[in-house]
Order: structure tokens, then C-alpha cells, then sequence
């Protein structure tokens, strides 16, 4: 249970860097795609 609970706090501490990484990549493929279509 205690792991568990480790676990969740290490988790909850990556999320928003991984969230980053996602927004900048679906950006990245947009801005390509709009560039393409220019």
C-alpha cells in the first residue's frame, strides 16, 4: 500500500511534464501541417 502511494506521488509529478512534451509535439505537427497547406 505504502508503494502504491510512492508510486501515485511520483506519478502525479511526471504528469505535467509529459503533458508538456504532448502539447509542444501536437503543435509542432499543426504548425507543419499549416505550413504545408500555405
Amino acid at each position: 500500500m505504502k508503494a502504491l502511494k510512492s508510486f501515485f506521488s511520483q506519478h502525479a509529478k511526471a504528469m505535467p511534464a509529459i503533458w508538456s512534451v504532448t502539447i509542444i509535439l501536437v503543435e509542432t505537427c499543426i504548425a507543419l501541417y499549416i505550413l504545408r497547406n500555405i
